[in-house]
């Protein structure tokens, strides 16, 4: 028998395979990092959550309506919740994130779910989180996701070590400088 969402996992894998082809494709991996980095900037990309959310599209329409978005939130809470204790555990989470999210450690966290930081992810905080996402989401605040709006643009600082390596210099030399005026004053 097919799990609710296993369905959902061939193409959210599918999507995961086509953002990496086109981050690799898009970018000369013989570049220093920074450059491959700047040929990112500007980039439009669905970050882990994004992909999760566009999972629940039930009739596959490209729209996300608020009665998919509660079916999908009950659904991978389900499945998350392994000892059906109505919250997640740390163990729950990491499992969850990891099959949901692609890894342990993607964002959103588990400290953004567990609101009352009690080291459980009660349904109701699971909800909560998944709510305030899809609110940030909705642009134009419709209650219905459409792909444009899960989509990020990409904002990369800049990474100039010569300038890094200048601003250390300067906040060394001014640690010194602060240093030696103590020295003299304690000594005069």
């Amino acid at each position: 028998m097919m799990r609710p969402l296993a369905r959902y996992r061939l193409p959210v894998i599918a999507v995961f395979a086509l953002m990496n082809t086109a981050c690799t494709s898009t970018g000369d991996s013989k570049l220093p990092p920074a450059e491959q980095l700047s040929q990112l900037q500007g980039r439009q990309v669905s970050p882990p959550i994004g992909l999760l959310l566009a999972g629940m599209d039930a009739n596959q329409d490209a729209t996300l309506t608020q009665d998919e978005l509660q079916s999908g939130f009950e659904t991978i809470f389900a499945i998350g919740d392994k000892d059906e204790s109505q919250s997640l555990n740390g163990t729950e989470f990491t499992q969850w994130s990891e099959v949901y999210l692609g890894e342990t450690y993607t964002m959103p966290s588990m400290m953004n779910f567990d609101l009352d930081q009690n080291m459980l992810v009660s349904k109701q905080e699971f909800g909560a989180t998944l709510d305030e996402i899809v609110s940030r989401f909705d642009r134009n605040a419709d209650g219905v996701l459409v792909r444009t709006e899960l989509l990020t643009t990409l904002n990369i600082p800049s990474l100039d070590p010569e300038k890094m390596r200048r601003e250390m210099e300067a906040e060394m030399r001014k640690k010194m400088e602060e240093t030696m005026r103590r020295r003299r004053a304690g000594a005069g």
